[in-house]
């Protein structure tokens, strides 16, 4: 962490920030602030989001944020936390509290408004984020040693950390998150309460389990926070599916485990989210594809069709948007694609037409990644790939039927026929003469080829006869 503990002036705030603790601090409130942004200072970053942990109860919050022309957000005010927005950043006022029980694991049963900084301090998850900074002048209250453990990049859970983790499973799947983002470590006690309790995870809204692990997977040090995941528990709890990778050998040229196998290759691919799902799910299905041939070699064929299916399971059971469950299916499915230098722009506009214009290149990442990951070096295959494919859409060759030059009204118009499955039938079929020959993708050509599609019309396509 180096220099950057040292504390920074007042201006660090946002002004929403700034201008609303000035008036709680005229009221006679105190202001501190925490969390994220309490780190950010000491870090010397930038905080998106602020939080401030205030004496002021949430309804004289609300009329200040109220005076400063401001509509103030419900962030659950039974609980004390009121927020504002203002140009891109939000800032959320939490008085201080103490709670009480957790019987949902999520939310305390109850809390209560207390007056001092340190009992509010001692209710948070780790110690990293229970540093407080008095405003305006920024003086640290560090009762858990936050501030020691910050610099030397440790996840300490406040207190004892079984009772931290009952009181909200998630935190341990954001212990993990720290150090994928951060680079962090888990200390041992925190690391033992989180193996041992692991399994509470599968309790948790599924919505919030999938906003935890989709910044594990995009951040700097993912691959290390997945292995974290997989030796702690917490990916046997979140995606089962995955643990029966443990213990299959990926292959002989790389000498690991499918999961370890699937974990590098989540770590070599490009930091985008659908890109780090199928690169962790691409071999999902192996373990139960895994066959012997006649020779004794060991194979997994059928491993990518079954493994779409599969990944559309895990991420619908997780409440991923369609859009992404979409993408990250076709790239599973495709991952296994065949190339060779004699194949035929033809075939290559069917690959494009498969997985879309956008997601061929996922698919060459995921598979440069794919080949990284067991020892390879699959850099000159995929540019020639790469290559063609660009050449391809340069020259906007329909690799789709939104790329035909008609559309189903002319179908309709041709044939004489109303809406129905006809339509699409002879759309599909222009698809496939366009695909093997683009010269055909004329309005007048297309229109002339459907004609012959009557019964008793022949094939009008050029050279038929």
């Amino acid at each position: 962490m180096g220099s950057g503990c040292g504390g920074v002036g007042s201006g660090t705030a946002p002004t929403v920030a700034a201008r609303a603790m000035d008036a709680l601090l005229d009221a006679g409130y105190e202001c501190y602030v925490v969390g994220g942004a309490a780190r950010a200072i000491l870090l010397g970053t930038r905080a998106d989001d602020w939080d401030v942990a205030t004496s002021a109860p949430p309804s004289e919050v609300r009329r200040v944020i109220e005076w400063m022309g401001m509509k103030p957000i419900d962030k659950g005010e039974a609980h004390g936390t009121v927020g504002a927005s203002d140009g891109g950043v939000t800032v959320e006022f939490t008085t201080f509290r103490a709670e009480g029980e957790y019987s949902d694991a999520r939310h305390p049963d109850s809390v209560t408004f207390i007056g001092d900084i340190e009992g509010d301090l001692s209710r948070r998850d780790f110690t990293v984020n229970a540093i407080a900074m008095k405003w305006p002048g920024l003086e640290v209250t560090d009762p858990f040693r936050g501030v020691e453990d910050l610099r030397r990049g440790i996840i300490r859970a406040v207190g004892d950390a079984a009772s931290r983790f009952a009181e909200d499973a998630l935190r341990m799947i954001r212990a993990v998150r720290f150090e994928s983002e951060h680079g962090w470590r888990i200390e041992p006690r925190t690391r033992s309460a989180i193996s041992r309790n692991a399994q509470r995870v599968r309790g948790i809204s599924a919505e919030r389990v999938r906003d935890e692990v989709s910044r594990v997977l995009v951040g700097p040090h993912a691959g290390r926070a997945l292995a974290d995941m997989v030796r702690l528990g917490l990916m046997d709890a979140v995606v089962p599916e995955l643990s029966e990778s443990g213990g299959v050998g990926a292959g002989r040229l790389s000498g690991r485990t499918l999961m370890e196998h699937a974990i590098m290759t989540a770590d070599a691919v490009a930091p985008s989210l659908v890109l780090r799902l199928a690169a962790l799910l691409h071999d999902v299905a192996k373990p139960r594809c895994l066959g012997v041939d006649d020779r004794g070699r060991v194979h997994f064929h059928g491993h990518d069709a079954l493994g779409a299916e599969m990944v559309g399971e895990i991420l619908e059971r997780l409440r991923y948007p369609k859009v992404v469950r979409d993408r990250v299916r076709v790239l599973v499915k495709e991952h296994m694609f065949f190339y060779s230098p004699e194949a035929t722009d033809a075939a290559l506009r069917r690959l494009v037409g498969r997985v879309g214009e956008e997601g061929v290149f996922d698919l060459l990442e995921l598979r440069r990644a794919d080949v990284v990951a067991s020892g390879g070096d699959a850099a000159p295959f995929l540019r020639q790939v790469e290559h063609r494919v660009r050449d391809i859409l340069d020259r906007g060759q329909a690799v789709r039927g939104s790329g035909l030059a008609v559309n189903g009204e002319d179908v309709m118009e041709v044939l004489d026929i109303g809406p129905g499955p006809r339509v699409g039938q002879v759309l599909q079929r222009l698809l496939d003469m366009v695909l093997d020959d683009p010269g055909l993708n004329q309005r007048d050509k297309l229109r002339s080829i459907i004609a012959g599609m009557k019964p008793g019309g022949g094939d009008s396509r050029p050279g038929s006869s």
